[in-house]
């Protein structure tokens, strides 16, 4: 995903990241969270941040679609990003509640409910890790995020699958 393993090692060596992956290590009951985003996902999340912060202000209204473990909008909030919403299913382990983190977060099953945005009010949508889970209404999770997202506004998808 990288041109060359340089430009990793320094988004791992960034603070940001650390004191994110830092965050969530602590916040978490076991180290399953942590393994979630420091190793089975970090280079998508590296390359999504990365590209995010190279190719977008930070004036950028952002809303990160199942966000769990909030690495990218913990790491956005830190890089000044002013606008970042979250949205997940109700889960005990919300380390969007970190006071350092500017982002707003919502409780909402995506399949079944209207996104809590204005028509056409943001320029980004991230749908990290999350479209091999929908299953029961793919169709209405993209018809919210085309209302949501303003004319010529970016959706970012990636998925674990090939």
């Amino acid at each position: 995903m990288f041109s060359n393993s340089k430009q990793k090692d320094a988004l791992i060596c960034d603070d940001a990241v650390a004191e994110v992956l830092g965050y969530i290590r602590q916040a978490s009951p076991d180290d399953d969270n942590y393994a979630y985003a420091a190793e089975e996902h970090l280079d998508r999340l590296l390359f999504t941040a990365s590209y995010i912060v190279k190719n977008f202000p930070v004036s950028t209204k952002i809303l990160d679609i199942g966000s769990f473990p909030f690495f990218l909008p913990g790491y956005l909030s830190l890089k000044r990003f002013e606008s970042i919403c979250t949205t997940d299913i109700n889960r005990p382990d919300d380390f969007s509640l970190n006071p350092q983190w500017k982002v707003r977060s919502y409780k909402l099953d995506v399949e079944e409910d209207v996104l809590p945005c204005e028509d056409g009010s943001l320029d980004l949508v991230l749908l990290l890790e999350v479209f091999e889970h929908l299953y029961r209404r793919p169709n209405h999770v993209f018809r919210e995020i085309q209302r949501v997202l303003k004319p010529g506004g970016t959706l970012i998808i990636s998925t674990p699958n090939c």
